[in-house]
């Protein structure tokens, strides 16, 4: 009898520990690959019908304010994308001019040296642009390119760099000060500085950074709830300011990138800058959002060190791409709608992948805390899918 007791006990043991081997398993399945479901995917005949090179990408003529987005700030191929749409706009549609979500201060300097004013070499030029996720070898491309560009052609033909945020006062004030040093002129405070520069005949770039610097003391002061409202809103005002001051001096269309969340044509909770635009602009805003299958995301870890973690969006569009084999493809919500069932797909909210600078592991935990459930023909004109996006190299 006592043998019994004993062999059902070993069996006992045996069994307990296979289910917790399994549950191990299975967490650690869940925390690699963003839940037990990926998503699922959509007809691959029609997904093939309607896939399309990234060359293939057509901006419509009436088109002002062209926009592109991206899914994290961490990826190379997204930054890559940068300087392969600005390129196409300004050789294909007269784009002149390019604004990034980064400090309006810093890439004022950017643009100093792109326009080959100053002493500023192009390493000064990209570190120009505190916010670390640019300072990459994609980003040096960019700046290159317009650089080469603008030596090869009239002054009023040159393109421009512009910056629509305002979080770095330091940026910002240093170009006021350099304004006031060459004026040799004193200022009181940032609104009587914004006032007196912008009378001054060539000095309304330097009244833009004033202005910037109050956006940046206004932000300062509100609460965690209304911090993120409130930058959009101004990011939304200094993109009016840009195209508005570029039409001065060329009138042509302005090209944008950041984030998918800033740039979307519709806002969840909020009302954030791409919303604004698309208010103001109408059908003269074009949106192009990205997404990934798999992204290694280059992210802000402990300690100002940088990580790569991996992340999976759920998105059926981009589960079909990799499904199909396809690295990355455009997918033009114009024609999309053409067709019967992908028109259903787009029109109809599904998870996508949506990763900004920060990381905490309850977005391994939770999934969908790094993804968001809406309507991609409400939020854009057309999809990038990157299915594999690699990490970008900060070069900091």
């Amino acid at each position: 009898m006592k043998k019994d007791h004993a062999k059902m006990r070993y069996i006992g043991k045996i069994i307990v520990a296979f289910l917790f081997g399994a549950a191990i398993m299975v967490f650690v399945r869940y925390i690699s690959y963003g839940g037990m479901n990926l998503g699922t995917q959509v007809n691959h005949e029609e997904f093939l019908k309607v896939a399309e090179e990234i060359d293939a990408i057509v901006i419509p003529e009436n088109v002002k304010i062209f926009a592109l987005g991206e899914a994290t700030h961490g990826n190379k191929e997204f930054q890559e994308l940068k300087l392969d749409l600005f390129r196409k706009a300004v050789e294909e549609y007269h784009c002149k001019a390019f604004a990034l979500e980064a400090d309006y201060g810093g890439c004022l300097m950017v643009n100093q040296y792109i326009h080959g004013e100053g002493k500023m070499t192009e390493d000064d030029a990209v570190k120009a642009l505190d916010f670390h996720i640019y300072q990459t070898d994609e980003m040096r491309a960019l700046i290159r390119y317009m650089t080469d560009y603008n030596k090869q052609v009239e002054p009023e033909e040159m393109l421009s760099f512009y910056g629509f945020d305002m979080q770095n006062y330091d940026l910002e004030k240093k170009c006021v000060d350099e304004a006031f040093s060459e004026l040799k002129m004193q200022y009181t405070d940032m609104e009587d500085a914004a006032e007196t520069l912008k009378n001054i005949p060539g000095m309304e770039m330097y009244a833009q950074a004033a202005r910037c610097c109050l956006q940046n003391q206004e932000l300062s002061n509100a609460s965690n709830a209304d911090y993120s409202k409130i930058r959009d809103h101004y990011m939304a005002e200094n993109i009016n300011w840009i195209y508005e001051h570029m039409q001065e001096v060329n009138e042509s269309m302005l090209m944008i990138s950041g984030h998918n969340g800033h740039v979307a044509k519709k806002s969840s909770f909020t009302t954030f800058m791409g919303e604004e635009l698309f208010e103001t602009y109408g059908d003269d805003y074009c949106v192009i959002g990205t997404d990934f299958y798999k992204t290694d995301c280059n992210l802000p870890g402990k300690n100002g060190k940088r990580i790569t973690r991996k992340f999976y969006s759920a998105d059926p569009l981009a589960n079909t791409a990799h499904a199909l084999g396809i690295d990355m493809t455009y997918l033009d919500f114009d024609k999309l709608n053409k067709s019967e069932k992908m028109n259903k797909v787009i029109n109809k909210s599904m998870l996508m992948g949506s990763l900004g600078e920060g990381y905490s592991f309850l977005n391994k935990l939770l999934p969908n805390s790094y993804r968001i459930n809406d309507v991609p023909a409400e939020l854009y004109d057309g999809m990038i899918i990157v299915t594999n996006a690699t990490p970008t190299d900060i070069k900091n």
